[in-house]
């Protein structure tokens, strides 16, 4: 066996080493100084504040995506999902993340690289709609794949009830818009009339518009265009900010009403929020992407409506799509199981040396019968169907 494959599956050495590389990178410190500071800034009420925080760092490649950083990086870094789950059970944050928790929806077909992030290099892989089961499991049958629904559902707001609604009292009814975001290695989005559209189509019905302007597009044309018109702008925060969903899940609860322009994780957000969602542009941002596209059309005959009025058949295709990507309610987890969950892994990991070639074994082993106690039943769930045939 190669070194490199051998560390692989040694996952336990693999995260040792990648910590160890990026401790000794000269932008970790200046890195995790920045999300200590933006986590204490609260880009909801002083959205300037963020903006002038924002703006002196997010350009700068370095500081915000490190070289190297921890085995399952994803997890631990992004939104602040994982820190969600991990307190909504009353688990204590181990240092050693035992699922590579998926952050976003993804309405693309998979394009595995050959990075921490692989599912064949990880002890277990969490999504929260059943949408991404087969893609794993065409890679390694074996690999746990936990679908946890709208992680939205784990996460206590950011503001206590009686701060919420006071603010709501204030802006009164409130139309928000989630302008479609750029990504910050490259990607520049397509600008569609969004802002034309929000004006002529919606403005008229609601007290206040809201525009939720992602980290790395605070100085956007779009966003320009909504302050000179008068709209409230806020932000959910840092992308690696833990506090990132807490907010996200606050600016929701405030709107009664939502737009956006392209297909994104917060249109299942908004609808476990129970927060009508419309979807304006009617071209994909990616055109050569066939299975974006084609998700993309889905949607759009979903989620458009010419006179804000869904038919019952929009609604029945739009839950529909809930289910499949979201999970809907059907797959969300208590406390009780989600610490089952982890408890199953790590006793599997500790049983497998850490070696994910040997974790099949364990499955085998515990998972395979039917009177088992609920964590083996969580674990039995969790791998391809094929593999009990």
């Amino acid at each position: 066996m190669l070194l490199k494959e051998y560390i692989q599956s040694h996952v336990m050495v693999y995260a040792f080493i990648l910590n160890i590389l990026c401790h000794l990178s000269s932008n970790t410190k200046k890195y995790l100084s920045l999300i200590k500071e933006m986590s204490n800034i609260d880009s909801i009420s002083d959205y300037s504040m963020f903006c002038k925080h924002m703006k002196s760092t997010k350009n700068n490649p370095s500081i915000t995506a490190p070289r190297y950083d921890k085995y399952c990086s994803e997890s631990l870094r992004n939104y602040g999902y994982y820190q969600a789950i991990l307190k909504y059970a009353g688990i204590e944050n181990d240092s050693f993340p035992y699922i590579a928790f998926e952050h976003g929806v993804r309405f693309s077909s998979a394009h595995w690289t050959e990075s921490s992030e692989k599912p064949i290099h990880t002890i277990s892989y969490a999504c929260q709609g059943p949408g991404r089961h087969s893609e794993i499991h065409d890679l390694d049958p074996w690999k746990p794949v936990f679908i946890f629904g709208p992680y939205i559902h784990y996460v206590s707001p950011y503001y206590s009830n009686e701060k919420t609604m006071q603010i709501k009292n204030n802006i009164g009814k409130v139309l928000l818009v989630f302008p479609s975001h750029s990504w910050e290695r490259g990607e520049k989005k397509t600008e569609c009339s969004l802002f034309d559209i929000v004006y002529k189509k919606y403005a008229d019905y609601y007290d206040t518009i809201l525009v939720c302007a992602y980290w790395n597009d605070i100085d956007a044309p779009i966003i320009d265009l909504f302050v000179k018109k008068g709209a409230t702008i806020v932000s959910a925060g840092f992308r690696n900010d833990p506090n990132f969903i807490r907010r996200l899940k606050t600016i929701i609860s405030l709107a009664d009403d939502v737009v956006l322009d392209d297909i994104g994780t917060n249109i299942g957000f908004c609808k476990y929020m129970n927060k009508p969602v419309y979807l304006e542009c009617a071209s994909s941002r990616f055109p050569n992407d066939k299975y974006f596209t084609e998700n993309f059309i889905r949607f759009h005959e979903a989620f458009f409506s010419h006179n804000r009025v869904f038919t019952e058949e929009q609604l029945l295709h739009q839950n529909k799509l809930y289910e499949f990507f979201w999970g809907g309610e059907n797959y969300l987890k208590t406390a009780d199981e989600v610490k089952d969950i982890f408890e199953v892994l790590k006793e599997m990991s500790i049983e497998s040396y850490y070696n994910i070639n040997k974790m099949p074994e364990f499955i085998r082993t515990h998972c395979g019968g039917t009177n088992i106690e609920r964590r083996y039943k969580l674990m039995a769930d969790a791998v391809s169907p094929s593999v009990w045939q």
